[in-house]
C-alpha cells in the first residue's frame, strides 16, 4: 500500500492556476511560500495555499491545508500515520483560518481539474472569475445573498443570456459554494420550486427538430466530406465533441454475411469512449455503445479507405480533432439560403425523436443518447404522442360534449 503523502503548494500567477511541490529547508521544515519545479529550481509562490495529497488505491485525494507551513507538515505526518494503519488522536478543531475568494476558487479549481477536462476547467474558471469581479468581496465569508442576485442582474442584462442559462450557471455558483462549505442565505432552485427557490423560473423550450424537407435540402449542399460529418451527427445523436473525438478504434463494424438476411445481422456500433490523454470526457463518464444505419456504415467503410490512419476520424486542417462543426454547418446553411434556426444539438434531438416515433422504447434512446434521467426524452416522446390522430378524436369527443 502506497503510504506516501506529498505537500503541493497551489498559487495564481499572470491569471493562471499553477501548482508546484512544496520547499523544503531540511527534512522538517518548508520554506514559506516557496515552491520548487520538477528541475528542481526554487521560486516564490505569491497567495499559496498547502494541499496535501495521497493515493486511495488508484485514486488521488487532495486536501487543503491552509497558508502555514507548519500545519501542512503536521497534516502531513498524520496522514502518513492514518495510511500506516496507526492509531491516531482526533483532529482537534482549531480556530478556523479566513480564506480569501481567490484562495478558495483556486482550490475548487485545482479538485475541479481530477474530474472534468479542460475545456469543462475553463469553463468553472471564467464563471468563478466573473463572479469575483462582479461581488467585488475579497473573504469568502463576505459572500452573502446580494452577490448572488448582483450577479444574476449581470448575467440577464450585461450579457443577455437565456432564462435556463441563468439558472445553470446560478445553480453552478451554488455548487462552489456548498463545496467550499460557505453558506449563504439564497435557496439554489427555480422560484416556484415545492420547497421554495431564488433563481428565475424559465420555461422548457418546445422541443425542435428538424423536418425531412430541411435535411434533404441541407444535404444536397453539402460536398462529400460534409456530409458524412453532418450524418454522423444525425445517425448517432452524438455531442459535437463525442464526434469530434470519434475514432476508427471506436468504430466497430459488424462482419457481412451474404447468406443472412439484413435483418438478421449484427448491428455495427460506434462506443463512445473518453481519451484522457487527448482531454476528452463523457459527460456523465459512461461509456455507451451507439447502433449504426446501413447507409452511414457504407459512407464510414469509404471514408476509412481514404483515411484509414487519422488519429480522428474527422480533423480539423492541422490534423488535430475537429472543432468547427458548428461554424462549418452554419457557412453551409448560408450558402444554401436556408432559413431557421441551425445547431449541431438539434442533429441530436432530430435523431432521439425519430427514435420514439419509429416505437424504439424510451429506456433505449436514453441508452443511446447517455440521458442520466428520462425528463428530456419524456418531454420528446408527449410531442409526438400529441400528434396521433387518436389526439384528434380525444378533442373532437370533448368539444361535442358541449355544444357552442
Amino acid at each position: 500500500m502506497n503510504t506516501t503523502v506529498s505537500i503541493l503548494i497551489c498559487y495564481r500567477e499572470r491569471g493562471r492556476r499553477r501548482t508546484v511541490s512544496a520547499a523544503y529547508a531540511g527534512q522538517a521544515r518548508l520554506k514559506p511560500g516557496i515552491g520548487r519545479n520538477r528541475k528542481g529550481r526554487e521560486f516564490p509562490c505569491p497567495g499559496g495555499v498547502y494541499y496535501i495529497r495521497w493515493y486511495a488505491g488508484k485514486k488521488q485525494v487532495w486536501k487543503a491545508v491552509g497558508t502555514d507551513p507548519t500545519a501542512a507538515l503536521l497534516a502531513q505526518m498524520r496522514q502518513e500515520k492514518v495510511l500506516a494503519g496507526e492509531r491516531v488522536l482526533v483532529e482537534q478543531s482549531s480556530p478556523a483560518v479566513r480564506v480569501t475568494l481567490a484562495q478558495a476558487i483556486a482550490a475548487f479549481l485545482l479538485e475541479r481539474s481530477t474530474q472534468t477536462d479542460e475545456r469543462g476547467l475553463n469553463r468553472w474558471q471564467w464563471e468563478l472569475e466573473l463572479f469575483a469581479k462582479i461581488c467585488g468581496k475579497v473573504w469568502l465569508d463576505e459572500v452573502d445573498r446580494a452577490d448572488i442576485f448582483s450577479l444574476i442582474r449581470h448575467y440577464k442584462k450585461k450579457l443577455n443570456s437565456q432564462p435556463r442559462t441563468v439558472f445553470n450557471r446560478i445553480q453552478s455558483l451554488g455548487t462552489f459554494l456548498s463545496n467550499r462549505k460557505h453558506e449563504v442565505d439564497f435557496a439554489f432552485r427555480a422560484v416556484g420550486h415545492r420547497k421554495g427557490g431564488d433563481i428565475p423560473a424559465y420555461v422548457e423550450p418546445e422541443v425542435d427538430y428538424y423536418s425531412e424537407d430541411e435535411l434533404t435540402k441541407f444535404f444536397a449542399a453539402c460536398d462529400d466530406e460534409e456530409r458524412i460529418r453532418y450524418q454522423f451527427f444525425l445517425r448517432t445523436g452524438c455531442r459535437e465533441r463525442e464526434v469530434a473525438f470519434a475514432t476508427w478504434a471506436d468504430i466497430h463494424f459488424a462482419e457481412q454475411d451474404d447468406e443472412k438476411a439484413t435483418d438478421e445481422q449484427e448491428a455495427s456500433t460506434y462506443t463512445v469512449n473518453e481519451k484522457p490523454k487527448m482531454g476528452f470526457t463523457i459527460k456523465n463518464h459512461k461509456s455507451r455503445e451507439i447502433p449504426l444505419s446501413d447507409d452511414l456504415v457504407e459512407a464510414l467503410k469509404t471514408y476509412q479507405v481514404l483515411y484509414p490512419n487519422r488519429r480522428t476520424i474527422f480533423v480539423n486542417k492541422d490534423g488535430g480533432p475537429e472543432g468547427h462543426f458548428l461554424g462549418k454547418l452554419k457557412t453551409i446553411v448560408k450558402w444554401a439560403k436556408l432559413p431557421g434556426e441551425w445547431s449541431l444539438h438539434k442533429f441530436r434531438r432530430t435523431f432521439a425523436t425519430n427514435a420514439l416515433a419509429n416505437g424504439v422504447p424510451i429506456h433505449v434512446v436514453q441508452e443511446w443518447l447517455g440521458h442520466c434521467d428520462l425528463t428530456t426524452l419524456k418531454r420528446y416522446a408527449a410531442k409526438i404522442e400529441m400528434k396521433k390522430p387518436q389526439y384528434r378524436n380525444y378533442a373532437n369527443r370533448v368539444a361535442q360534449a358541449v355544444k357552442v
